[in-house]
């Protein structure tokens, strides 16, 4: 952490000075105390700050404001299969909006957004090499995430008995 001096690389023959890196813990340490955490990790993270939970326009601008957002790295991705894919001002909204209500029982923050895209493109991804009309546009609209993300709220009961 901080201050230390780590071997990195093959055969650990590199030596990086973490002096001057920033190392955030947030989210990892949410419910942790302290005290609960490794003996070396005790003491090394010396500012612990309360971080508020991601709203829906926190999702939003994370969609659609970042430099390589998990939609733009979708549309590239089907691409390479000559899919041409398009999302429409209101599945935007409602990715953003069932994140936030995923989150309310198990926060994983903006990590959220992958489980959501995802779900909405399973079907899509898994079709589109093979998909008959090359070149054609899909649009991914409000109704078409509703639809898809269904699943997602089904399974809200079962995941404290998954490890």
């Amino acid at each position: 952490m901080d201050g230390t001096t780590v071997s990195v690389g093959t055969n650990n023959k590199l030596k990086l000075n973490t002096r001057n890196i920033l190392f955030v813990g947030a989210g990892a340490f949410e419910k942790a105390k302290p005290t609960e955490l490794a003996i070396e990790l005790q003491g090394r993270l010396p500012v612990n700050a309360k971080m508020e939970s991601l709203t829906k326009d926190d999702f939003v601008a994370i969609l659609r404001n970042t430099k390589h957002n998990l939609l733009v790295q979708s549309i590239a991705l089907l691409k390479t299969e000559d899919v041409n894919l398009v999302y429409d001002e209101g599945a935007i909204d409602l990715m953003a909006e069932i994140s936030v209500e995923l989150n309310e029982e198990d926060n994983i923050g903006a990590r959220r957004l992958r489980t959501v895209v995802d779900a909405v493109l399973e079907e899509i991804n898994f079709e589109a090499p093979d998909f008959e009309q090359k070149g054609a546009y899909i649009l991914i609209g409000k109704e078409y995430v509703e639809e898809r993300t269904k699943h997602l709220y089904q399974n809200r009961d079962y995941k404290k008995w998954i490890l």
